[in-house]
């Protein structure tokens, strides 16, 4: 069970995860199933310019060039998708 006592009300391991991802080099999105932007590392204001905490709660596709938004919305989607799986035999 993960503790508690952040001061966000997150688990401590969730503030963890938090503060490692704001350290990498790369920048990290994370969107809900709606591609609503949920977190961005603090460095998505060096590689894409944009101030931080101003893309939190903005719709992703929104960021992306109009030629590429039909394909990156239908990648999205089927990622999304759940996937048939073949059951297993229980032995």
């Amino acid at each position: 069970m993960a503790s508690t006592g952040g001061t966000r009300g997150e688990p401590r391991d969730a503030q963890r995860a938090r503060a490692l991802l704001d350290y990498l080099l790369e920048t990290v999105t994370i969107f809900d199933r709606d591609g609503v932007v949920v977190y961005s590392t603090g460095d998505a204001h060096g590689v894409l310019r944009y101030e931080p905490g101003t893309v939190q709660g903005r719709h992703g596709f929104d960021y992306i060039h109009p030629e590429d938004r039909d394909w990156v919305i239908d990648a999205f989607q089927r990622i999304l998708r759940p996937r048939m799986t073949e059951p297993r035999e229980s032995g």
